[in-house]
């Protein structure tokens, strides 16, 4: 699949920034093989780690699942995702703030 490749600053709800350049899929190419139910409005993602016994989860609208720069990113300057930033795979969404960037998808 084709790899896109930004460099984007990740603000996080407590406080701190950085920036990074995040390498992965855009997720609209995924979704458009996957095939989208009638009249889907948003995507849910699963993620390995847990809260108190609940598997972690987070969704996004479908309008930042098809922008461009939504990607499923596993590369973090230019190289393999580390674990404490979401490897093996973490959706990187621009357009909003670090926590709707879910890690360790599953």
């Amino acid at each position: 699949m084709p790899t896109r490749h930004q460099i984007t600053r990740h603000d996080c709800v407590e406080g701190w920034s950085a920036i990074g350049k995040w390498s992965g899929v855009p997720l609209k190419l995924l979704l458009d093989l996957a095939g989208l139910k009638d009249g889907a409005r948003y995507i849910v993602f699963h993620c390995a780690d847990d809260m108190r016994g609940t598997p972690y989860y987070e969704s996004i609208d479908l309008i930042d699942a098809l922008h461009p720069q939504t990607i499923l990113a596993w590369a973090l300057n230019d190289m393999a995702l580390p674990v404490p930033n979401g490897a093996p795979l973490r959706l990187r969404v621009e357009r909003m703030l670090g926590y709707k960037h879910a890690k360790y998808l599953m």
